[in-house]
């Protein structure tokens, strides 16, 4: 399933503990049009839920399985990971920091080219 978005979209996993999270669905959502211009996908998982900012999932039932192959043991209440277009992980974190994920993500080489490709209309 994840597999379904290898160079096409850039994916933000969230991982926590408790749903009670403060904000950080929420976060994801406020920054819809930075998102969108990066062709991120995002899934938030806790044990008690699953959002997403992807319609019409294929393959769902196996999305947790999926999903959880790319979280690390870790005593923290959150974890984040950012996964390129290629597959890799590029970032692991304790907490959610939109700009910072912006920021590294617009200065990778595939990004820089998608920019360029935007300012030139093509």
């Amino acid at each position: 399933m994840i597999e379904d978005y290898r160079w096409s979209h850039r994916l933000i996993f969230v991982f926590t503990g408790v749903e009670s999270q403060p904000g950080l669905v929420e976060q994801l959502i406020a920054e819809k049009k930075a998102i969108d211009e990066r062709d991120i996908r995002w899934f938030f998982w806790s044990p008690e839920c699953l959002k997403t900012n992807e319609s019409g999932i294929k393959g769902r039932e196996s999305l947790p399985r999926d999903l959880l192959r790319y979280r690390e043991e870790t005593k923290a209440a959150t974890e984040v990971v950012l996964v390129g277009k290629d597959g890799g992980v590029k970032l692991r974190s304790e907490k959610l920091d939109l700009d910072a994920i912006f920021r590294l993500i617009d200065s990778m080489p595939m990004r820089q080219a998608e920019m360029r490709a935007a300012d030139s209309g093509g």
